[in-house]
């Protein structure tokens, strides 16, 4: 038996046609809508049977009923047929005709009551809900939680095409909702809290006589705000936007372990590893020989800058790959007819007084004596202008040792002795070397130094992108170089190019470091050509300009997260070089991918950078300029500033690309560094991490979180609301 429910037109609902009525009643039909529609409801059977009922429910509550004759129903019926035809002509979006279909399809499904469940059954079924989010998790960790029927709601709204839900509500009173998923690519997850509690009590609702302020009132309120903390990395730089180190933090996470357990080891380059992520910038104020021995003890590298000859270049690395612990291979000397006063001088610049008297007052020379503090801490002023020869200790004072003698035998000769200073001379009494008691305890103090398979430091050394610079690069090769950093302010070029395929032809065995770059396509290009390393960064250096001037360059933060990340896929580690003004910047550089950092200003007012230290305002300096500023390519050696910023040394008017300044005097490497190395495990450590490679692995599976802050943020994040401060580092 077949239902029918039509609405019908107004002259025809309970009342016979006439005429002029039925003539007109098809070709100029329509629907006019009230309040209450007027329904005729009719049933015809298989036996062409009907009782045709109207009712019409009009505004005074009448109700009318007519009953038909076989004939006039049949008319009747072949009426509406031919209706409901010519209206789907008219519109083919119709209304259904049978009222109970289209409730069923076009509206919510009800809700089934259900009476409570067991306990059996509910801890079934809560099993059931641990399993699927289990396995939902393993598939996708970046899950969100959602609480009982609001799940429903967002789950549909934000849910991916391919994640359909349909819901069965066991008991709407409750909140154990039951939801069938067919997930396919889900990106969410909808996590299903069931209270046991109120499970048992019937109603997970507050009752009215519940105060406001009470514990279990909030625990049942329905909210969304129960999102996960922080972004993941690709959440964070998949905006566009371009972020510096100083435009977000790193969420901590859980300690379960002590500072010093964590491993700061990382990779340079595909072979070699350092025990710190901290490398020396290639620039003239900043590494020479003294400093990229002193970065390579305290476990990072230092690489030597080319705004240079390339004999001195060399010179350079032969010193940092000769040097042992202990041995000082070019002592300052003194002559006889030096005086008191360039003692003081030595004393003032170099920090110490024990220097050894030579016949001509160089390394070489015949040893006449040494002079130390002790000769000299009485009577300053009055023996200032004193010649050396008349206050030194002399020769047949002094305890010395012949060349070739080992560092422990050295250290057993000091100490029988109880001497400060232990001169090496060869058979001919000319001074070699010098051992220092200081020196031997600074060997104790550096187990984590970088060394290569001789058990020599490791040293690097930038070169340009010309032709001159393979006659550079094959005098570094004889000194003994352990990695070529390509120094170019944009790395992507066909001489860089070409470059790197000339030294893995002519120069296996030797690392090679291009950039710099800031751009996947960049890195893209390099790797290609075979580098095993990347430098990553462009015109966000302190006294770099690059940005300004040449309109190009990227923020640095996105600029290692995108180069890292697609550096990953071929195994080439990322250096982060610039915008690293203290040790969370290096953190944060490192958790956005990079495996080392490079450093230029936080190194350059150290005692082992280059140039000598002055004083204005009565404040101690040292001179620090950028290698595209017009005072570093204008230098007598510039030739290599010049070749990094594409200028020839024949040009009228240059560019400049840089800036010169001056930074504050920040004491010895030896402890800077250190400090550095220390800052880094305890950050690790309040991120919940035990080493850099498991700081990657977390930040790339979106387990390490961050957040974006504001300016007012930033503001709260640093020293503020005080008068005055003092700010010690270390």
């Amino acid at each position: 038996m077949n239902s029918y429910n039509i609405i019908t037109p107004k002259s025809i609902s309970g009342h016979q046609l006439s005429g002029s009525q039925e003539q007109s009643r098809v070709n100029n039909f329509q629907i006019k809508e009230s309040k209450q529609k007027p329904k005729i409801n009719f049933t015809a059977t298989s036996q062409s049977t009907a009782n045709f009922n109207v009712n019409n429910n009009i505004k005074q509550g009448k109700e009318a009923s007519h009953s038909k004759s076989r004939s006039d129903y049949y008319k009747r019926l072949e009426y509406f047929r031919e209706y409901n035809r010519k209206l789907k002509e008219r519109n083919p979006l119709y209304w259904k005709r049978d009222r109970k279909v289209n409730d069923q399809k076009e509206t919510k499904p009800q809700k089934k009551k259900r009476t409570r469940d067991s306990a059996a059954e509910y801890q079934k079924r809560l099993e059931y809900f641990r399993e699927y989010n289990r396995k939902l998790k393993e598939r996708n960790p970046l899950y969100w939680k959602r609480d009982g029927k609001q799940a429903k709601q967002i789950a549909i709204s934000r849910a991916s095409p391919s994640l359909s839900i349909s819901e069965r509500v066991l008991n709407p009173t409750k909140k154990s909702v039951y939801y069938d998923f067919d997930v396919s690519s889900a990106t969410k997850e909808i996590t299903f809290q069931a209270d046991p509690s109120s499970m048992a009590s019937g109603s997970s609702r507050p009752s009215s006589t519940t105060p406001l302020n009470s514990p279990t009132y909030l625990r049942t309120i329905d909210s969304d705000n129960f999102e996960e903390d922080g972004l993941t990395a690709h959440q964070l730089f998949g905006s566009g936007d371009g972020l510096t180190y100083g435009d977000f933090l790193i969420l901590p996470g859980f300690i379960d372990f002590a500072a010093d357990e964590v491993i700061t080891t990382t990779q340079l380059t595909k072979k070699i590893q350092l025990s710190a992520p901290l490398v020396s910038s290639p620039m003239d104020t900043v590494t020479e020989s003294e400093m990229a021995i002193a970065m390579a003890l305290c476990g990072g590298i230092g690489i030597i800058h080319h705004n240079c000859t390339a004999e001195f270049q060399a010179q350079e690395v032969m010193k940092v790959k000769k040097y042992k612990h202990g041995f000082i291979r070019d002592p300052v000397c003194l002559s006889p007819s030096h005086t008191v006063r360039d003692v003081l001088t030595i004393k003032a610049e170099k920090g110490f007084t024990g220097i050894p008297i030579t016949d001509n007052g160089q390394l070489g020379g015949e040893l006449m004596g040494i002079i130390t503090s002790r000769d000299i801490d009485f009577k300053t002023e009055e023996i200032i202008n004193e010649p050396l020869c008349k206050l030194m200790t002399t020769l047949d004072q002094l305890v010395t040792a012949p060349e070739g003698i080992t560092l422990e035998e050295a250290i057993d000769v000091l100490e029988k002795n109880k001497k400060g200073k232990l001169p090496i001379v060869d058979p001919q009494m000319r001074l070699t070397a010098l051992i220092a008691r200081a020196d031997i305890k600074k060997r104790r103090d550096y187990p984590m130094a970088s060394k290569d398979l001789n058990n020599q430091l490791l040293v690097g050394a930038a070169i340009g992108t010309r032709e001159p610079d393979k006659d550079r690069l094959k005098k570094l090769a004889e000194a003994g170089v352990d990695v070529i950093v390509l120094d170019s302010s944009q790395g992507n070029s066909i001489y860089q190019i070409q470059m790197i395929k000339y030294i893995k032809t002519n120069f296996p065995n030797i690392q090679v470091i291009a950039g710099n770059i800031v751009t996947q396509t960049q890195a893209k290009n390099l790797i290609e050509a075979g580098a095993d390393g990347l430098r990553v960064g462009m015109g966000c250096g302190s006294i770099c300009i690059t940005q300004e001037v040449m309109a190009c360059g990227r923020a640095q933060a996105t600029a290692v997260y995108k180069v890292s990340n697609y550096a990953r896929r071929f195994d080439i580690p990322t250096i982060a070089d610039g915008g690293i003004t203290s040790v969370g910047h290096i953190l944060k550089a490192l958790a956005l991918g990079a495996s080392a950092c490079m450093m230029g200003s936080m190194l350059a007012g150290t005692t082992e950078a280059p140039g000598e230290y002055y004083f204005s305002n009565g404040v101690r300096l040292k001179k620090y300029r950028g290698m595209g500023s017009i005072d570093a390519m204008e230098s007598k050696e510039g030739e290599g500033s010049r070749q990094r910023y594409f200028q020839s040394e024949t040009e009228d008017v240059r560019v400049a690309q840089g800036v010169s300044g001056a930074i504050v005097d920040k004491g010895s490497v030896h402890r800077f560094v250190p400090y550095l190395v220390n800052g880094i495990r305890y950050g690790c450590q309040d991120m919940g991490i035990r080493s850099l490679n498991q700081m990657k692995e977390q930040m790339y599976c979106g387990v390490l979180k961050f957040e974006k802050r504001t300016a007012s943020a930033q503001i709260e994040g640093g020293v503020h609301g005080l008068y005055s401060f003092e700010k010690k580092l270390f």
